[in-house]
């Protein structure tokens, strides 16, 4: 089973989990390390014809919005399937989708997707997600970005500093003291 930390950072929430095709979450995804080809360790979900989806969710944290940029998938060894991959919004709208072929299992393809900024991102595949997993998972984080109220306070900050700087000047005396 995947650790639902692993990944996870002060930017984002990263989860990993097996999904029914109707979106129900039935458990954790699972970390292989032999036999998907030139890939050193993949994530999948499932058993065989159980038609489980495989699924991470990449979720930013408050002030923070993510883009995803790229990630591989491969076949297992002695499978060549063709692997439904979908990338989301958090809200479920499609931003990728389509029916990939992962080769025989002996060398990995990668998918490139350069995402706009958003919350969040969800990557999905299968159903059977057992023959098929994923790795190098890469995104790009975008800096915190102040909440509309911060800038609020910010703004009256600077605005009551320079009145006291104004008043000082306007009034010499005050400055002495």
């Amino acid at each position: 089973m995947m650790l639902q930390t692993f990944g996870d950072t002060a930017a984002v929430d990263v989860s990993y989990q097996n999904v029914r095709p109707d979106g129900t979450v039935v458990g954790a995804a699972q970390q292989f390390y032999a036999n998907y080809g030139d890939l050193g360790k993949v994530l999948t979900a499932g058993s065989y014809l159980d038609g489980t989806l495989g699924q991470v969710t990449i979720k930013a944290r408050d002030g923070y919005r993510i883009s995803l940029l790229d990630f591989d998938f491969v076949g297992y060894v002695n499978f060549a399937p063709t692997l439904p991959l979908k990338v989301l919004d958090l809200l479920g709208n499609e931003l990728v989708g389509g029916v990939y072929s992962t080769g025989s299992g002996s060398t990995h393809s990668s998918l490139a997707v350069n995402s706009a900024f958003l919350d969040g991102i969800v990557i999905r595949w299968g159903p059977d997600a057992s023959v098929g997993g994923i790795d190098n998972i890469r995104y790009e984080v975008q800096g915190a970005v102040p909440e509309p109220a911060t800038w609020a306070m910010m703004i009256l900050g600077f605005g009551g500093v320079g009145a006291l700087l104004r008043h000082r000047r306007m009034n010499p005396l005050a400055a002495m003291a």
